[in-house]
């Protein structure tokens, strides 16, 4: 089959939630803040580390040339990722790896970046930003994922295998997503929302319809389109401070 190129939007994947995690309107108050330093100076960059929580399901699905689609991922990493207050208060930056990729929808396909290894997507480099719930009268807090460069791609991904019915296909993933801020109560069977200057050593992003829908707004909007196509990403991603914070609770105040 003639390799072909199709810029589509895709992915954003699953689970995308790694550099930013807290809580908290971070256009108002002080910005990032480590338990027991205080505020993030600006310019300097506090690293973090997400991974997928627990054995929760981190899934994409959409519509592809008239055929479902349907992805999972076993892990996420983030790279080169960082939360600081420099460029505005509650901003982050950095790039998410998704591993254990797998085509759940149509069979027999593998999916990975173009001319990579199969089963493993990594994006561009993205920025988030804390923004409110625009709800009146809510308190519930979301990071809005978006590429760090205007207009650009999140990654172009390639569906492969000889039966696959979208094999030599790629797709330019684009958009931005949201994740709802939230935390886990303490018998770890539900998700509680987080609220401002709550600091938190292990902080979650949720991602799903309701998220993507509540978050979205027409100055920020929060939408993952294929073609004329809307995908849909579900899961939860617990984040976490590396080097020398490991283990403090942080948080936006």
């Amino acid at each position: 089959m003639r390799f072909r190129k199709i810029a589509l939007a895709l992915f954003a994947c699953l689970a995308l939630g790694a550099f930013a995690t807290s809580a908290a309107q971070a256009a108002e108050g002080e910005g990032w803040t480590i338990e027991g330093s205080g505020v993030i100076p600006n310019g300097t960059h506090q690293g973090v580390t997400c991974e997928r929580h627990g054995t929760s399901t981190l899934t994409l699905t959409t519509i592809l040339l008239g055929s479902e689609v349907e992805l999972s991922a076993e892990g996420i990493d983030c790279v080169e990722a960082t939360i600081d207050n420099t460029t505005s208060k509650g901003h982050s930056e950095g790039k998410l790896t998704f591993t254990g990729v797998k085509v759940l929808k149509p069979s027999k396909c593998s999916v990975r970046n173009t001319g990579g290894v199969n089963g493993e997507i990594t994006t561009a480099a993205l920025t988030d930003e804390v923004i409110m719930d625009p709800t009146v009268g809510s308190t519930a807090v979301f990071d809005r994922f978006f590429p760090e460069v205007a207009g650009a791609a999140w990654a172009t991904l390639e569906f492969t295998g000889a039966e696959c019915p979208l094999s030599e296909i790629a797709a330019a993933v684009k958009g931005s997503v949201c994740g709802e801020a939230a935390h886990t109560n303490e018998k770890g069977t539900a998700y509680e929302p987080n609220k401002t200057g709550e600091l938190k050593v292990v902080q979650a992003l949720l991602f799903g319809a309701a998220q993507q829908s509540t978050g979205n707004s027409t100055a920020k909007p929060c939408a993952l389109t294929l073609g004329t196509n809307g995908v849909q990403i579900a899961g939860a991603v617990d984040n976490r401070l590396a080097v020398t914070n490991i283990g403090k609770a942080f948080g936006a105040d």
